[in-house]
């Protein structure tokens, strides 16, 4: 039987903003910029789904992007408003091989989908070893989502 303990690469680079400002008496406007990349590559496919030797690497891109923003404006003693405003994204290609092979090269009989993400097929030899792609590669993936939220507050209370 063959092991190794497989390597990865990563580089992780993240940037943090962030903005409070008083604008005259009334309005007072804040907001954050967090952004994230986390590109990394190993030398097997995703745990488990693959080859247990090297050879068969896989190239990851996780990427993250989150802003928020606020304004508060001060009408008089008994009205506010606040207005915010946030976006999400994340945008992950994943687990796409780090040589693209195509499986006819091998004598395969397969057509893979996405020609950009094609692996040698995935192989078990029980007890001994696998090689090949994972099987659940590639997996792309991009979700955004955007929220905007008024608030208006009206209180009656008053001050003694």
């Amino acid at each position: 039987m063959f092991t190794f303990t497989p390597v990865q690469v990563t580089t992780d680079d993240q940037y943090l903003f962030r903005i409070d400002q008083n604008i005259g008496k009334r309005d007072l406007l804040w907001g954050s910029w967090l952004q994230e990349s986390f590109p990394f590559t190993g030398t097997i496919p995703f745990p488990g789904t693959g080859a247990s030797l090297p050879g068969f690497g896989e190239v990851n891109q996780q990427h993250f992007k989150l802003l928020t923003l606020s304004w508060s404006h001060t009408l008089n003693d008994h009205m506010i408003n606040e207005l915010r405003g946030g976006y999400n994204r994340f945008n992950y290609a994943a687990v796409d091989p780090a040589q693209v092979t195509q499986p006819s090269s091998l004598s395969f009989n397969i057509t893979p989908q996405d020609p950009a993400g094609a692996g040698v097929p995935a192989i078990f030899i029980t007890g001994f070893f696998n090689l090949g792609f994972s099987q659940f590669g590639p997996q792309p993936r991009k979700d955004q989502t955007y929220e905007v939220v008024d608030n208006f507050s009206f209180s009656t209370a008053t001050t003694p």
